[in-house]
C-alpha cells in the first residue's frame, strides 16, 4: 500500500511543484480534469487512512518564522560562540539578505553556546536550527537540559548526529569501528524522544552525499532499523535534514539540489509519512568539478546557482521543503579553520564579500551597487593590444551593469609625487599619462575605479621568437633584441583600489602586476614604477619586462613566463572592502590565481596566490612574488636603507665587486661576510641572495631612513619559506629604463626555498596562502611583524624605546589589547593598550636591548596571542628523567603522536613526559592546548616560551606561575583535528596532529615537557 502511495505521489509531483506554501500562484492553476481529481481523492485517502504509520503531526504543526521565504544559511563551521561584535557584524548581513533560517552548531552540554546570537535571532524572528554534535556517535548526555534551555531561547529544531554514513572520525565513529545503522537508529530514537519531551523538534541524522554508504542507501537502512526496533513513533514531530550539495551539475539534478525529492520519496515509501525537509548544509561550492560534462564551479557560478535556488524556494518548492540553508556565511572571522573553508565563506576575512551576496540582494530587488563581481567584457579582459579609441580619442570602457561615472578619489598628501599629465618624448625621461576615461566601480570607505594609462612602450612584440620543445624556456617565446622597435605611446587598462591609507594601481594587461602602491600617510610611492615599458636581457627566458611594481612569476624560477602578458581579471567590491582577482593558466594543467584585497580600516593589502594542478600527473613548478621597492621620495632606493631579514644566514645567488660573498657561498646574517649586510651601503656592486634556511620569523622588509618608513612583508614562513633579495648600486639604468638614474630593491617571496627546489603539486592538489604588505611611517628598524602588528625596539641612552604599530586587521579593531614585555624572563611591563592603525604605541623601558633576552606578546581579550617576539632561545640545563611517557590511548584514535627530537645520546633536549586527552564533558567545554614545562627536579619553569604551529602560521605562549592544578600555559584552538603541533625552542620532542575534531568539537589536550638528557 505504501508503494502505491509513493507511485501516486510521483504522478502528482509536477503539479505539486507548481505551488508553494509561501507563494501560491493561483493565476497559473489550470482546470484539473476529472481523472486528476479522482487521483487526488485516492491520494488523500492513502495519506490519511491507509498509511502504515500515521503521524499525529501535519506540516502545518511545525513552527515557521514570520514572513517565511525559505531562505537561510549555515552560520559558521564551529561550535564556539563568537564575540558580540562579530555576531552583530554578521547579523547585519543576515538582515540585509532577508534570511529567515540559520543553521548553528552546538556541543552536547547543558549550556547554550550561542546565547547572544540566539537572542539576536529571536528578536528578529529568524528560525535557528541547532546541530548538537556528539563524539563517537555516543548517547547524548545533556540533551534534556540543552533543549529545555534552547526552547526558551527560541530554538525549535535540533539536528541529531552528523554524517554517520561516513567511516571513521569524520562520521563520528571510533577508529576501526564499522558504520552501524542499527546503533544510530537506536540512539537517535532515544534522543528524539528526549527532544520532543522537552518541547523541541528532532532532526534525523544529517547524511553526507560522499559517504562510504550513499546517503540515500543509509537513509533507507536507518528507517528500516527504526521499523524493526519498533521506534517509528520517534518520527512524530521529527524532520529530515539534507545536504543537497549541487556539485557542478544543473539545478534540476536529483543527485544535487533536488536531492530532497529522493529523500522525500524514501521516507514516504518506508514510513508512509511526509516529513519537513531542511537543507542544513549544501548548495554550490567553489571548485566542485566532478562531472566532466559541466564547467567547474566558480564564485560567479555560486552566485548564480544560489540565487536560482532561492528563487525556487519562493515559487516552486513543495510544501514539505521548508528551508534552503547552504554552506557557508562566514568562516575564519567567526572562529572557523582559515585554510579549510575560507574560500567557501560568503564573507571572507580581509577580502570583500563573494559575488553571491550581491546576487541574493538583487533577487530581493534591493537598490545595491552591482559591483560583485564586475567582469570586463572579453575584448578588454583578454586583449593582446590596448583598447581601441573612439572618435574623441578616449578608450571605450566595457559595457556591463555599472554605469560610467567620474572618479572622486581621496588625494594623497600634497607632498606626494604626482604622475605627470603630459607625455614626455620617449627619447628623454618619459612619464606615464593617465587617461580621463575612468569610471567608479564601487564607492565607499574603499573605492574601486577602472580607467587607463598611456606608457611609452618599446615594440617588443614584433621581436618575439617562438620556441620549440627543446628550448629551455618552452613554450614562452624568446626575444630577438636587435628587432625591438622604438617606443611609442600605448594605452593600458588600470584598476585602482584605495582606502584612507593607500592607493593601489594594477595593470591587468601587463602581467596583472601592482604597478603603483602609494602610501597616503607618508606621501611616498613604495614600488618602483618604470615610466617606460622596456625589455631587458635578464630572466630565465633571456629577457624580462622590467616595468616595476609587484609581479607574479611562474612556472620556472627567476622571472617566469607571464609578467608581460594580459591576465584575466575580476573585481569584487563593496563599500568596506574590495579585491581584484587575477587569473592565468600555465603549462601542463597549472592554474594560477592571485587575489589582491584591501579593507577599509586596514593599513595593509593582502596578496593571496593559489596554484592548482588540474592535470592528471604530478607537476613541479615555482611561484615567486617579486616586489621592486623604491620607497624614497624620488622613485628610487636610498642607499642608506636597511634590510630586515628573518633568517639566520644567506646563500649568495649573484654578486659582483667582492670576494667575501662568492656565488653559492653561505654566510651568517648579518655580519658573516665581515660587513653589516643589513645596511645597503655596505653591499658590493650588486648582490642577490636567498635565506639559507627557513625564516625563523614571519616578516621581512626594508626601512627607508627618511622618516623611518618601514615597508613590511608579513608571510606564513612555513607555507612560503622562500625569501630572496637583489640590489645594485652600479648597474647601468639604461638596461631597463630611459633618461633617469632610478634604482630599485627587489624583495622576493616564494613557495619553495630557492630556485633549485620546485614545489610538487599532485593531481587536483592546490597550494594557497595569504601574505600582507604594509608601511609604517616612523616605525624604523622593526624586529618582528605579522598580519596584526609590527614591533621595533630602538636603543636609547636611557634604555629601549618600544614602538608597536597595529595593522588594523579584523582581530585588532574595536578592542583593547594586552601587551606583556619580559626582559631576561622578568615581566617589566604588563598593561592594556588601545592600538590604532594610524598611530604608533610607544613606551620607554629602562632595560637595554643589547645582550638581553626580550620577549614581547600582544594578546586579545580572549588571551589569544596575536603577536609574539623572542630575540633568542633559552639555555637548556643538563637533566635526566625516566624515558617513559604517560600517554592517553585515546590520542591514538585521533592519530596524534609524538615526534621524538633527533638528538644523540647525552644531548640535552625537551622531552614529552605526559600527553592527555579530554572530551567536551571532561574538559568542561574548553578548547585549549594546556602545557606544563618542568625542570630536572620536576619543578615548573616560569617564563619558558612554547611554540604553537599550524599550517600557515604560528604563535608563541609563555609559561606563567599559575596556582595548581592549572597548567602553566594554554592556547585556544579554533582549527580542525590534525592542524596543530607543539614544541619548545631548541631541541625538543614535538606533539603533532592536535585540533578540534570536525573543526568544532570542544576538546582539551594536556601536555607536559621536561628538561632531560637523551639516554
Amino acid at each position: 500500500m505504501i508503494s502505491i502511495l509513493a507511485f501516486l505521489q510521483s504522478i502528482l509531483r509536477d503539479w505539486t511543484r507548481s505551488r508553494s506554501a509561501r507563494a501560491v500562484r493561483w493565476t497559473a492553476l489550470r482546470p484539473i480534469p476529472s481523472w486528476g481529481w479522482a487521483l487526488c481523492l485516492v491520494l488523500f485517502y492513502q495519506i490519511h487512512y491507509a498509511a502504515a504509520q500515521p503521524s499525529a503531526f501535519s506540516l502545518g504543526d511545525y513552527p515557521r518564522p514570520p514572513a517565511d521565504n525559505g531562505w537561510g544559511v549555515h552560520w559558521a563551521p564551529t561550535l564556539l560562540s563568537q564575540p558580540q561584535a562579530v555576531v552583530d557584524r554578521y547579523l547585519q548581513e543576515v538582515d540585509a539578505l532577508d534570511l529567515k533560517w540559520l543553521k548553528i552548531m552546538q556541543p552536547d552540554q547543558a549550556r547554550l553556546e550561542h546565547g547572544y546570537l540566539l537572542a539576536g535571532l529571536q528578536a528578529r524572528g529568524i528560525e535557528p536550527v541547532l546541530r548538537v554534535q556528539k563524539t563517537y556517535n555516543d548517547a547524548y548526555q545533556h540533551l534534556n537540559a540543552l533543549v529545555t534551555s534552547g526552547v526558551g531561547a527560541g530554538v525549535n529544531y535540533y539536528e541529531l548526529y552528523n554524517n554517520p554514513n561516513v567511516a571513521g572520525l569524520d562520521g563520528g565513529w571510533r577508529r576501526g569501528q564499522p558504520i552501524d545503522a542499527a546503533l544510530i537508529a537506536r540512539r537517535w530514537a532515544e534522543a528524539a524522544r528526549t527532544v520532543r519531551a522537552a518541547g523541541g523538534y528532532p532532526g534525523l541524522p544529517s547524511l553526507s552525499p560522499n559517504g562510504a554508504i550513499t546517503d540515500t542507501d543509509f537513509l533507507g537502512r536507518f528507517l528500516d532499523q527504526l521499523s524493526a526496533q519498533g521506534s517509528l513513533d520517534a518520527l512524530d514531530g521529527a524532520w529530515l535534514p539534507v545536504q543537497n550539495y549541487m556539485g557542478n551539475r544543473p539545478l534540476e539534478d536529483v543527485n544535487g539540489f533536488r536531492k530532497f525529492e529522493r529523500f522525500h520519496e524514501i521516507v514516504l515509501e518506508k514510513t508512509g509519512r511526509t516529513l519537513p525537509i531542511l537543507t542544513t548544509e549544501g548548495g554550490a561550492v567553489v571548485g566542485d568539478s566532478e562531472d566532466p560534462r559541466y564547467p567547474a564551479i566558480t564564485d560567479q557560478l555560486v552566485a548564480e546557482r544560489t540565487a536560482a535556488a532561492f528563487a525556487y524556494m519562493q515559487s516552486d518548492a513543495p510544501d514539505y521543503y521548508f528551508a534552503f540553508m547552504p554552506w557557508l556565511l562566514v568562516n575564519a572571522a567567526a572562529g572557523g579553520v582559515p585554510n579549510s573553508w575560507e574560500r567557501h565563506a560568503w564573507f571572507p576575512v580581509d577580502q570583500p564579500p563573494r559575488p553571491v551576496v550581491d546576487a541574493v540582494k538583487h533577487l530581493l530587488g534591493d537598490d545595491v551597487a552591482p559591483a560583485n563581481p564586475v567582469i570586463p567584457s572579453d575584448d578588454v579582459q583578454y586583449a593582446q593590444q590596448p583598447a581601441q579609441a573612439d572618435s574623441d580619442g578616449v578608450a571605450q570602457t566595457p559595457e556591463d551593469e555599472v554605469q560610467a561615472a567620474s572618479v572622486t578619489m581621496r588625494p594623497l598628501d600634497e607632498s606626494a609625487e604626482q604622475v605627470s599629465s603630459v607625455a614626455a618624448p620617449p627619447t628623454s625621461a618619459p612619464s606615464p599619462t593617465p587617461v580621463a576615461d575612468a569610471r567608479t566601480v564601487s564607492r565607499g570607505r574603499v573605492t574601486v575605479s577602472e580607467g587607463s594609462i598611456e606608457l611609452p612602450t618599446y615594440d617588443f612584440q614584433r621581436a618575439l621568437v617562438p620556441t620549440s620543445k627543446d628550448d629551455a624556456g618552452y613554450p614562452a617565446p624568446q626575444l630577438d633584441h636587435a628587432q625591438v622597435g622604438a617606443p611609442a605611446l600605448q594605452r593600458y587598462r588600470t584598476i585602482v583600489v584605495e582606502n584612507d591609507f593607500m592607493r593601489l594601481t594594477l595593470l591587468p594587461e601587463l602581467g596583472g602586476r601592482i604597478y603603483r602602491w602609494e602610501d597616503k600617510q607618508s606621501g611616498r610611492d613604495v614600488l618602483y614604477h618604470n615610466p617606460v615599458v622596456k625589455p631587458t636581457p635578464w630572466g630565465v627566458r633571456g629577457w624580462w619586462l622590467a616595468l616595476g611594481g609587484m609581479e607574479w612569476n611562474f612556472p620556472l624560477p627567476d622571472r617566469g613566463f607571464y609578467e608581460y602578458v594580459p591576465w584575466r581579471s575580476e573585481i569584487v567590491a563593496d563599500a568596506n572592502s574590495a579585491a581584484v582577482r587575477l587569473f592565468q593558466n600555465g603549462p601542463k594543467g597549472l592554474e594560477v590565481s592571485v587575489t589582491v584585497s584591501l579593507n577599509a580600516d586596514a593599513r595593509f593589502f593582502a596578496v593571496t596566490p593559489e596554484l592548482r594542478n588540474s592535470g592528471s600527473a604530478p607537476l613541479d613548478t615555482h611561484f615567486w612574488i617579486t616586489a621592486l621597492l623604491a620607497p624614497s621620495a624620488t622613485n628610487s632606493v636610498d642607499p642608506n636603507s636597511r634590510l630586515v631579514w628573518p633568517a639566520d644566514g644567506i646563500t649568495v645567488h649573484s654578486s659582483a665587486g667582492t670576494r667575501s660573498l662568492p656565488m653559492g657561498g653561505t654566510v651568517d646574517w648579518p655580519s658573516g661576510s665581515g660587513d653589516d649586510l643589513s645596511a645597503l651601503a655596505t653591499w658590493p656592486q650588486h648582490l642577490g641572495f636567498f635565506a639559507s634556511s627557513a625564516p625563523r620569523q614571519s616578516a621581512a622588509g626594508l626601512v627607508d631612513p627618511n622618516g623611518d618608513l618601514a615597508v613590511v612583508r608579513a608571510f606564513p614562513n612555513r607555507v612560503a619559506p622562500g625569501l630572496k633579495t637583489f640590489y645594485s648600486s652600479q648597474l647601468d639604468p639604461t638596461l631597463w629604463t630611459d633618461g633617469n638614474q632610478d634604482r630599485f630593491f627587489e624583495l622576493w617571496g616564494g613557495a619553495s626555498q630557492d630556485f633549485d627546489t620546485p614545489i610538487t603539486l599532485q593531481p587536483q592538489q592546490s597550494l594557497r596562502w595569504t601574505e600582507q604588505w604594509y608601511t609604517v611611517p616612523g616605525l624604523g628598524n622593526f624586529v618582528g611583524a605579522n598580519a596584526h602588528a609590527a614591533l621595533a625596539l630602538i636603543p636609547q641612552a636611557a634604555g629601549t624605546e618600544l614602538r608597536l604599530a597595529s595593522t588594523g586587521s579584523p582581530a585588532m579593531q574595536s578592542m583593547t589589547s594586552r601587551l606583556v614585555v619580559r626582559v631576561d624572563d622578568n615581566i617589566v611591563s604588563d598593561e592594556e593598550i588601545a592600538l590604532r592603525p594610524d598611530a604608533i604605541h610607544t613606551q620607554l623601558l629602562p632595560q637595554r636591548f643589547d645582550g638581553r633576552r626580550w620577549m614581547v606578546q600582544l594578546m586579545d581579550a580572549q588571551d589569544r596571542v596575536l603577536f609574539a617576539y623572542d630575540n633568542r632561545a633559552p639555555v637548556a640545563v643538563a637533566a635526566t628523567v625516566d624515558e617513559s611517557i604517560e600517554w592517553d590511548e585515546r590520542l591514538d584514535e585521533l592519530e596524534i603522536e609524538v615526534v621524538p627530537a633527533n638528538v644523540p645520546r647525552g644531548q640535552r633536549y625537551w622531552k614529552v613526559i605526559k600527553a592527555e586527552f579530554q572530551t567536551p564533558e571532561e574538559g568542561g567545554g574548553r578548547h585549549h592546548i594546556f602545557v606544563e614545562v618542568l625542570d630536572e627536579d620536576g619543578k615548573r619553569i616560569v617564563g619558558q616560551p612554547i611554540q604553537i604551529h599550524w599550517r600557515d602560521g604560528g604563535a608563541e605562549i609563555v609559561t606563567e606561575d599559575k596556582p595548581a592544578p592549572e597548567y602553566a600555559a594554554n592556547f585556544p584552538m579554533y582549527g580542525n583535528l590534525g592542524g596543530y603541533s607543539v614544541d619548545l625552542p631548541g631541541l625538543s620532542d614535538t606533539v603533532t596532529g592536535m585540533g578540534l575534531p570536525f573543526g568544532r568539537m570542544h576538546v582539551v589536550y594536556n601536555l607536559v615537557f621536561q628538561k632531560t638528557v637523551k639516554q
